[in-house]
């Protein structure tokens, strides 16, 4: 009885041990920091900043923070370029994941769409939101009002655009509207005026910030912050916080221009690629094509357009492509499922991702315009580029050795030798040595008992001249080896 208490309370002590061991570990778990990630809006609103921030939202998706502020200096700048913005938002709060603006320290025109298409304002003590008039510049170089059936027309794009994010996240709609409209009515809170009919609003901080008497909620903005820790302690976030701010790197720079000339890179990369396949050996325009094929891949990844799967999807193709031509006697599915995949890859390459959520009024995605067009221009541009190149191709080589290579002329008829080969009579040439009348590349023409016969390798490459011996039959594929 005595050694059965004894050995209780060891094992006793022994679990007491290994908690309280473990217990500094517990806690970590238990204060473990959380992630919030900044994403800066500074400067002009343009294609080359929605190349930027599509990186910065994709690696939003992968870490997956607690929340995410959008911290703003802008002038404002695209409307189109706003949009995409406001749509990858947007996927962001579908996630669960709250999306705060800190207006630090403008937010004019496009940049206060933004700030309005988050679940909260905040601003810092010197900051002003508003005068989101529609303009555009003029031919002497400064700026106008829209007019006319056109900027009627974009004016009503707008207006149900604002409206539809304030109803979103619960802004006035009064305050948001004289933002972006001069033909409004009054806009009052109260009593007081915040707005007179025919003028453009423009709040600082101090303005947005307002509680009227009787109203539950300020004009605008929740709160005056200056810095985004203050922003998290508003917002209910006082804990240990990983504040990770998103910056920009020389590859985004690299990665605008690669984008704005994929095309070429694509183009030429195929094209390298096809005079490798045609030409026996491995050498410098299989690395040069393959080469470029990845400056595009890199280019389109790094820009946030191109994902993991869209790359794997090009160079499996590719291999596809290389297995039917080297490998797999004849044209099958094979070579289809190859082509298919690389086409599918450079298509999605260059479309952005659907958004995820229901689009608002005035922010829905043209199908011509944001799908169709990029990748009919992005493929006509690539095969424009490889049939000039050819075309250069053929005027410069035209004299030379290597000219017949690329550029095979050869007639397979009858007047010149070539027969077809009956399949019945197909099983008596194994065993028969020929001589290689071109170059086997693995398929080529092979000269057997005084007639031509198509031919294939096993997928090596046999120059001409070479003897042959054929080792197999396949229905109608002959197929040679190097004696």
């Amino acid at each position: 009885m005595r050694d059965f208490r004894h050995n209780s309370c060891r094992t006793w002590l022994i679990h007491l041990l290994a908690f309280l061991w473990l217990l500094p570990a517990l806690g970590s778990f238990a204060v473990a920091a959380e992630n919030v990630y900044v994403v800066p809006i500074e400067g002009e609103i343009n294609d080359g900043m929605l190349c930027v921030l599509r990186r910065a939202f994709r690696e939003i998706g992968e870490m997956k923070p607690s929340a995410v502020v959008v911290e703003l200096n802008t002038p404002g700048g695209s409307v189109e370029a706003t949009r995409k913005i406001i749509s990858l938002i947007r996927d962001v709060k579908a996630d669960k994941t709250p999306v705060y603006a800190f207006v630090n320290s403008d937010a004019l025109s496009a940049g206060s769409f933004i700030s309005i298409s988050c679940n909260a304002i905040y601003m810092a003590s010197n900051g002003t939101i508003g005068s989101a008039l529609p303009i555009v510049q003029g031919q002497d170089g400064g700026f106008e009002e829209l007019s006319g059936n056109i900027g009627e027309k974009v004016m009503s794009a707008m207006r149900s655009m604002v409206r539809s994010l304030a109803q979103e996240n619960g802004y006035c709609e009064d305050v948001v509207m004289a933002m972006v409209d001069p033909n409004h009515e009054d806009v009052k809170i109260g009593d007081t005026l915040i707005c007179a009919k025919g003028k453009i609003l423009n709040l600082t901080a101090k303005e947005a910030t307002v509680v009227y008497n009787g109203e539950e909620r300020p004009v605008l903005a929740s709160g005056i912050v200056n810095s985004v820790q203050e922003l998290c302690q508003a917002v209910g976030k006082s804990g240990d916080l990983n504040i990770v701010r998103f910056e920009k790197k020389a590859s985004d720079r690299l990665a605008l221009w690669i984008t704005r000339f994929g095309a070429v890179f694509l183009g030429l990369g195929l094209m390298f690629v096809f005079i490798e396949i045609k030409t026996p050996g491995f050498g410098v325009f299989g690395i040069t094509g393959i080469a470029l094929l990845c400056v595009y891949c890199f280019g389109h990844y790094v820009a946030g357009l191109a994902s993991v799967v869209e790359i794997v999807m090009i160079f499996i193709g590719l291999i596809l492509i290389a297995l039917e031509v080297f490998v797999v006697p004849g044209f099958g599915i094979t070579g289809i499922s190859g082509i298919t995949l690389t086409v599918l890859g450079i298509v999605m390459a260059v479309i952005p991702s659907l958004p995820r959520v229901p689009a608002l009024p005035g922010l829905e995605n043209s199908l011509w315009n944001d799908i169709l067009q990029p990748a009919i221009v992005h493929l006509g541009t690539a095969i424009f580029v490889i049939v000039g190149s050819f075309w250069l191709l053929h005027a410069a080589l035209k004299h030379t050795k290597a000219y017949n290579t690329i550029f095979s002329h050869a007639k397979l008829d009858n007047k010149e030798g070539y027969v077809g080969l009956n399949v019945e009579e197909s099983n008596s040439l194994i065993g028969s040595v020929g001589t290689a009348l071109s170059v086997l590349r693995p398929s080529g023409i092979v000269l057997i008992n005084g007639k031509r016969v198509d031919v294939v390798t096993s997928g090596d490459f046999i120059p001409e001249g070479t003897t042959v011996k054929v080792i197999a039959v396949n229905g109608a594929s002959v197929i040679v080896e190097k004696v």
